[in-house]
Protein backbone atom coordinates (compact mmCIF):
# COMPACT_ATOMS: atom_id res chain seq x y z
CA UNK A 1 0.00 0.00 0.00
CA UNK A 2 1.34 3.40 -0.89
CA UNK A 3 0.46 6.66 0.83
CA UNK A 4 0.22 10.12 -0.74
CA UNK A 5 3.70 11.60 -1.02
CA UNK A 6 2.77 14.74 0.91
CA UNK A 7 1.64 12.74 3.95
CA UNK A 8 4.84 10.68 4.00
CA UNK A 9 6.96 13.78 3.44
CA UNK A 10 5.26 15.67 6.26
CA UNK A 11 5.65 12.74 8.65
CA UNK A 12 9.34 12.34 7.79
CA UNK A 13 9.90 16.05 8.45
CA UNK A 14 8.04 15.85 11.76
CA UNK A 15 9.99 12.80 12.96
CA UNK A 16 13.27 14.41 11.86
CA UNK A 17 12.52 17.64 13.74
CA UNK A 18 11.52 15.92 16.98
CA UNK A 19 14.38 13.40 16.91
CA UNK A 20 16.91 16.13 16.15
CA UNK A 21 15.79 18.29 19.04
CA UNK A 22 15.30 15.53 21.64
CA UNK A 23 17.91 12.96 20.60
CA UNK A 24 15.22 10.28 20.96
CA UNK A 25 13.16 8.36 18.45
CA UNK A 26 10.28 6.10 19.46
CA UNK A 27 9.99 2.58 18.12
CA UNK A 28 6.78 3.40 16.24
CA UNK A 29 8.48 6.34 14.53
CA UNK A 30 11.44 4.15 13.61
CA UNK A 31 9.08 1.64 12.00
CA UNK A 32 7.39 4.47 10.10
CA UNK A 33 10.76 5.50 8.70
CA UNK A 34 11.42 1.95 7.51
CA UNK A 35 8.01 1.90 5.80
CA UNK A 36 8.72 5.33 4.27
CA UNK A 37 11.76 3.90 2.49
CA UNK A 38 9.38 1.67 0.53
CA UNK A 39 7.29 4.65 -0.57
CA UNK A 40 8.03 7.04 -3.41
CA UNK A 41 10.13 9.80 -1.78
CA UNK A 42 11.93 12.79 -3.18
CA UNK A 43 15.70 12.95 -2.66
CA UNK A 44 15.46 15.31 0.31
CA UNK A 45 13.10 13.04 2.25
CA UNK A 46 15.05 9.88 1.39
CA UNK A 47 18.26 11.50 2.64
CA UNK A 48 16.51 12.61 5.85
CA UNK A 49 15.28 9.05 6.51
CA UNK A 50 18.69 7.56 5.77
CA UNK A 51 20.36 10.13 8.02
CA UNK A 52 18.03 9.36 10.93
CA UNK A 53 18.54 5.61 10.54
CA UNK A 54 22.31 6.15 10.45
CA UNK A 55 22.18 8.30 13.60
CA UNK A 56 20.28 5.53 15.40
CA UNK A 57 22.86 2.94 14.30
CA UNK A 58 25.73 5.14 15.48
CA UNK A 59 24.02 5.94 18.79
CA UNK A 60 23.62 9.66 18.19
CA UNK A 61 19.85 9.26 18.47
CA UNK A 62 18.50 6.86 21.07
CA UNK A 63 15.83 4.37 20.01
CA UNK A 64 13.34 3.92 22.85
CA UNK A 65 10.28 1.77 23.37
CA UNK A 66 7.03 3.71 23.02
CA UNK A 67 5.93 2.78 26.53
CA UNK A 68 9.29 3.83 28.00
CA UNK A 69 9.11 7.17 26.20
CA UNK A 70 5.63 7.90 27.53
CA UNK A 71 6.64 7.27 31.15
CA UNK A 72 9.77 9.46 31.21
CA UNK A 73 7.96 12.82 31.59
CA UNK A 74 5.63 11.37 34.23
CA UNK A 75 8.50 10.14 36.39
CA UNK A 76 10.41 13.41 36.19
CA UNK A 77 7.30 15.43 37.02
CA UNK A 78 6.54 13.19 39.99
CA UNK A 79 10.12 13.33 41.24
CA UNK A 80 10.17 17.14 41.03
CA UNK A 81 6.88 17.44 42.93
CA UNK A 82 8.12 15.38 45.89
Amino acid sequence: MTYPTSIVSNRVAEIFAVASSTGIIKGSEYRQLIVALNQPLDDRDRKAVERLLRFVRKGRIELVDDMQYNTIPLRSATANAA
